[in-house]
């Protein structure tokens, strides 16, 4: 997520987004021959639905993520080079929703995703940077074949400093997905400290509206829209199939920030979630929305 007033030290991302490809380049490049920066963040959260076209049930998706990032300057030269890893693990609650997709008996229940993703960017000017970072990703509910849960893809584009308080950021990000055509998606970033209290940020497919109400404490608004693809287990009551659950939540949050410290809450509603089946050949089997709901999150970033 978007960290209110600091620095994203790595070329794009680097993690913060655990299931979708990276889309920020590093904010500022260290002066030739400074050190790297290297974080770790930990994140729980909860997400309910109800309210099911179909169905009458409620739903619950609760997850604890830890990504870690480490960016450096290589050699004292205008390159900058980074990698994040992370790890999701996933819990459902489907309820009555496993029945209506597949039939009488389990779907999924637990589920892990692992990342890995290196970048590199470049100081082009004293005002732009270049980047480019890959990724590959395996997202697999238990039991599930491992090699069948890979997703791979890249991420490549430009940053701008307009001014002291404007920077932009374009490029496209592509990735391969289970089942699925290849996703692609345009990269436009913007980041504007409007005035010394308030900062807007739009990343990729997330919006946030910053407020300072003392030195370390914030509130913001947010919008998203996320993405999670699961490869079933041979066993299930869809063999190698995918589930796809999607969703976009409106929330509002507190942060605390204290020297590289920072913690965040938020607590909101999703707008609306999708569930949808394929089967192993990628042909669809069910899908349905769910408005309502509750979305809970707490996390701490904490530098190494």
């Amino acid at each position: 997520m978007i960290q209110p007033h600091r620095s994203i030290p790595a070329a794009l991302a680097l993690g913060l987004l655990l299931l979708t490809p990276p889309t920020l380049p590093a904010k500022t490049f260290s002066k030739a021959g400074a050190g790297g920066a290297s974080f770790a963040t930990l994140t729980a959260r909860n997400l309910t639905s109800a309210d099911f076209e179909n169905i009458n049930t409620e739903t619950s998706f609760s997850s604890l993520a830890l990504e870690a990032a480490r960016s450096f300057t290589i050699n004292a030269t205008p390159w900058r080079a980074s990698l994040a890893l992370g790890v999701e693990a996933a819990h459902y609650e489907l309820d009555a929703l496993d029945a209506w997709l597949v039939g009488p008996g389990d779907l999924i229940d637990d589920a892990l995703a692992l990342r890995f993703a290196p970048g590199v960017a470049y100081r082009y000017s004293e005002k732009t940077n270049l980047f480019l970072n890959v990724f590959a990703q395996s997202s697999a509910a238990d039991d599930a074949d491992f090699s069948d849960s890979l997703t791979y893809g890249f991420a490549a584009g430009a940053r701008h400093q307009r001014s002291a308080r404007l920077a932009f950021t374009f490029g496209l990000s592509v990735s391969s997905r289970l089942e699925d055509d290849a996703k692609i998606v345009p990269i436009i970033g913007l980041e504007w400290r409007i005035t010394d209290a308030w900062r807007l940020d739009l990343v990729g497919l997330r919006g946030r509206l910053t407020y300072t109400l003392a030195p370390g404490w914030t509130v913001f608004g947010e919008a998203s829209y996320e993405n999670r693809e699961w490869r079933l287990a041979d066993d299930s009551r869809a063999p190698e199939g995918v589930l796809r659950h999607s969703a976009v939540p409106l929330s509002a949050g507190l942060a605390w920030t204290r020297n590289a410290w920072i913690v965040t809450a938020t607590v909101g509603a999703p707008v609306i979630q999708t569930y949808e089946l394929d089967n192993r050949s990628g042909d669809n089997l069910r899908d349905t929305d769910a408005e309502g709901g509750l979305a809970l999150s707490l996390s701490t970033r904490v530098p190494f």
